[in-house]
């Protein structure tokens, strides 16, 4: 060495400290310094200034700091300095990692951890804690599926908040996060994400370590959160104090773009510059293809699709990044399957679901057995569609999932209708639609279990849910309004003339006195219901928005009108129409607007709700009459005196039930409660018929 220069000062700078390698830029300065007139054969010679030229170099000096840091580990091994090997092997990963491309090298820095570890001398807090940091980046993108992995994740979890350095703080809370979404454990990683912000809420940051935390937000919305956070997080991220890089920039809108699914074309026009808008390394380049490859899938560009995605996929075999060659085999799978290529949509399936489960990740699971049920679906193979279905929302809802590789509205609609309608997760997939702000596809088969942002029920005690909350106007004012509204059901709710409501609500309203009465009612009802676009006018007709409505009354005369088709000129209910009948049965509290029943404009919808109800617990009943299931009879019949305990012929049949059961006492007593009903209420006597069935039982011939 020069004998006019002391390089005793190189251990300390380097390992003293080791965290501060990642934001010490003093440090880099006096490491130049210091090996500014040593020759390249100087260097080579010792360990350490090897490592110390690794430290020296530009952080994009890529290939000449991974030389520096590889030579470093070698002699450091050979010299059995169990101390340096730490540092030089921690480095050599991160070069390697930060580099973005290709992370082959990585299983040879893997292999050899033991070797380290087996060596004499003992190792700082500091440099255990680079150390972990960089096993937990190696596993995270190149070996996810190692035996240590978990205590890797549960290793970084315990030490994250004593960490001093922010950036060493910030590098080992992102891949902590990323390693717990990728595994599928999101509620562990939000934990661990607010742990770190409070933890270094009590720092200075700069606006790109603020920057750091936004994007490691989004990750956590992306797969927990609703599109809504990722929104608030990239206007943060667009501010001009902000200085995320454009491709990161780029990536968070087309997922804004893509899951509010505004515009899909919207997002394609971020993609115009190509791959070159991209930093080339196989990971980034990895990242514009998939993406790419997302946007054609939505905007129904099947062969770009599969072009963009294959590239994808070969970028991350390139990389050696085994997770996320599964995600894109998925995001594939997915385009095949639009494509009805099923037979290669299962192959390339299986080969997903493999990598998945050798990376031991629940998120990849459940993507893939979401696929297999659409899969299933299209080839018309329903059952096996809902039992996948099944265990897909068992595991989502588990799991606390909500994201999905190539998501679209429409598809997601469909599988969400599919399983309400099955009874699968309801809570689960409410808070999925809320999340994802969906609109029923099936407008004209509504779905009563579907959030709907606004429920009115009708049949009984009017009341109204907004957006899951009961609505009580109680002042005053509010009473022209909801006058308003049930005029509009009344009516059925859908292309109604205003003209029509004025001469209801108005009559004496003259000119256009009525019409602006009407515009304000309409003003003041659309305030209350909290939702603009509840009550449509078009052409000066009104309609309840389907998307946005539902009602009690349209959905009982859908399902009975959907029991009339199936049972058609049959003189019994057929058993497929049994379960329509009874939810519509379920659904009828009582006459249309309960209290409201003396409203002339009422009347007509009054009664011909009430004949349904009537015909079709006569027929319900009848039915379980027919198959001598008298208990099951006598329920129905009990359970249409408890609407409308004036309905003569319920009591009529449930004498009749009775008697085949031989209770005798039960049925006396319901001609009993019959004849006291109608005299108290209506002031009559019970019928010829009901009197001859009294009469027969008395007899003990009732038939």
């Amino acid at each position: 060495m020069n004998s006019g220069h002391s390089f005793d000062r190189i251990p300390p700078l380097t390992s003293s400290d080791a965290t501060h390698a990642f934001d010490a830029p003093a440090v880099t300065s006096d490491l130049n310094t210091l090996l500014a007139p040593l020759t390249p054969e100087m260097i080579n010679t010792s360990a350490w200034l090897l490592y110390a030229s690794g430290l020296a170099c530009a952080p994009n000096e890529f290939h000449r700091r991974q030389h520096f840091f590889e030579s470093a580990l070698d002699h450091f091994i050979g010299e059995d300095n169990r101390c340096g090997a730490h540092l030089a092997w921690s480095q050599s990963v991160e070069v390697i990692l930060a580099r973005r491309h290709s992370f082959a090298s990585l299983s040879t820095l893997l292999d050899c951890y033991e070797t380290i570890r087996s060596l004499e001398g003992d190792v700082s807090d500091q440099i255990e804690l680079l150390t972990l940091t960089a096993r937990l980046g190696a596993v995270l993108y190149h070996r996810p599926q190692a035996l240590d992995a978990a205590v890797l994740i549960s290793q970084a979890s315990n030490v994250l908040g004593s960490i001093d350095s922010v950036a060493m703080q910030l590098l080992l809370g992102q891949r902590v996060v990323m390693f717990l979404l990728w595994r599928g454990e999101p509620a562990a990683a939000e934990m661990i994400l607010d742990g770190l912000r409070s933890s270094l809420a009590r720092q200075p940051l700069s606006h790109t370590q603020l920057d750091q935390l936004q994007l490691l937000r989004t990750e956590l919305c992306r797969h927990a959160t609703s599109p809504a956070v990722c929104k608030q997080v990239l206007n943060v991220c667009s501010e001009p104090a902000s200085l995320l890089g454009e491709q990161q920039r780029t990536l968070l809108a087309i997922h804004c773009a893509m899951t509010d699914e505004s515009s899909p074309l919207q997002a394609q026009s971020l993609l115009q510059r190509g791959p070159t808008g991209f930093a080339p390394g196989y990971l980034d380049q990895n990242q514009y293809y998939a993406a790419a490859a997302w946007v054609h899938l939505a905007c129904g560009e099947l062969p770009a699709a599969e072009k963009h995605v294959e590239a994808a996929i070969e970028r991350a075999r390139q990389a050696q990044a085994p997770f996320l060659e599964a995600s894109h085999q998925l995001l594939k799978a997915t385009i095949l399957c639009a494509a009805n290529r099923y037979r290669t949509t299962r192959s390339t399936l299986a080969a997903a679901r493999t990598l998945g489960r050798a990376c031991h990740s629940q998120l990849l699971e459940f993507n893939a057995l979401m696929i297999e049920a659409e899969l299933q679906f299209q080839q018309g193979q329903d059952g096996s569609g809902l039992t996948t279905l099944r265990k897909a929302l068992d595991l989502g809802r588990r799991q606390g999932f909500g994201t999905f590789i190539g998501y679209r509205k429409a598809n997601a609609t469909r599988l969400f209708e599919r399983a309400l309608r099955a009874n699968i997760e309801p809570a689960y997939i409410q808070s999925l639609i809320q999340r994802f702000e969906l609109t029923p596809n099936d407008t004209e088969q509504p779905i009563e279990s579907w959030p709907w942002p606004i429920k009115i029920h009708a049949l009984g005690e009017f009341s109204i849910e907004v957006d899951g909350k009961a609505l009580s106007p109680t002042r005053k004012p509010q009473h022209r309004p909801i006058e308003l509204l049930k005029v509009i059901i009344a009516l059925g709710g859908n292309n109604i003339h205003q003209d029509v409501i004025i001469d209801i609500l108005w009559p004496d309203a003259e000119g256009d006195i009525g019409a602006q009465t009407f515009a304000t009612t309409l003003h003041r009802l659309r305030k209350l219901l909290k939702h603009a676009r509840a009550i449509e006018l078009s052409d000066s007709h009104v309609s309840l928005s389907r998307l946005i409505c539902w009602s009690d009354v349209r959905q009982f005369e859908i399902i009975l009108s959907q029991a009339d088709a199936e049972k058609g000129s049959q003189t019994l209910l057929p058993i497929a129409c049994v379960n329509h009948v009874e939810r519509a049965l379920q659904m009828y509290k009582g006459n249309f607007l309960g209290q409201d029943r003396q409203a002339a404009w009422a009347l007509p919808i009054q009664e011909r709700l009430r004949s349904k109800f009537l015909r079709h617990v006569t027929g319900l009943g009848r039915y379980w009459e027919h198959n001598r299931n008298w208990e099951q009879a006598i329920e129905v019949y009990q359970t249409g005196l408890e609407t409308d305990q004036l309905i003569e012929q319920f009591y009529q049949r449930l004498i009749i039930c009775y008697h085949q059961l031989g209770l005798r006492t039960e049925a006396l007593s319901t001609y009993q409660q019959c004849s006291e009903v109608l005299s108290t209420i209506l002031g009559l006597s019970p019928s010829a018929e009901t009197n001859r069935l009294h009469d027969q039982l008395l007899s003990q011939a009732v038939s």
